[in-house]
């Protein structure tokens, strides 16, 4: 076997679409959609690998709040695109801020566990890849 197409980098960096959840229900929120690239995105193992540079100090010493927010700048810098985000009324485009604002209030901490979910299941990313 070649295992250059074993390669799972390229559908990771593609992406994949999730559909959002109801916290409440469980059942799928129609137009609802958040479209995320997978964890052996080239993207996340670069930061990843950021993360050891300045997460950690001369003294070995590590650093847990700056760990925090690396994973949560890796999440933002994940989240490709959305679809069906009104906050109060309004429409939410799709831009870092508004995936931050979003991913860090305390009332859609759900929506965050699902976008971790999903972006660790390597399958939801490998399903629609052509193997190449």
């Amino acid at each position: 076997m070649d295992l250059s197409k074993l390669d799972v980098t390229k559908p990771a960096d593609k992406g994949a679409v999730m559909q959002v959840l109801d916290p409440w229900t469980n059942k799928p929120i129609e137009g609802m959609t958040v479209t995320l690239l997978g964890n052996d995105s080239t993207l996340r193992l670069k930061r990843l690998a950021d993360i050891n540079s300045e997460c950690v100090g001369e003294d070995g010493n590590v650093n847990i709040d700056a760990i925090r927010d690396k994973v949560k700048d890796i999440r933002v810098a994940s989240t490709i695109a959305w679809t069906g985000f009104c906050l109060n009324g309004k429409e939410l485009e799709c831009t870092p801020e508004n995936v931050r604002m979003i991913y860090d209030k305390t009332g859609f901490h759900w929506l965050v566990g699902q976008v971790d979910k999903f972006m660790g299941k390597r399958a939801n990313f490998l399903s629609n890849a052509d193997g190449k």
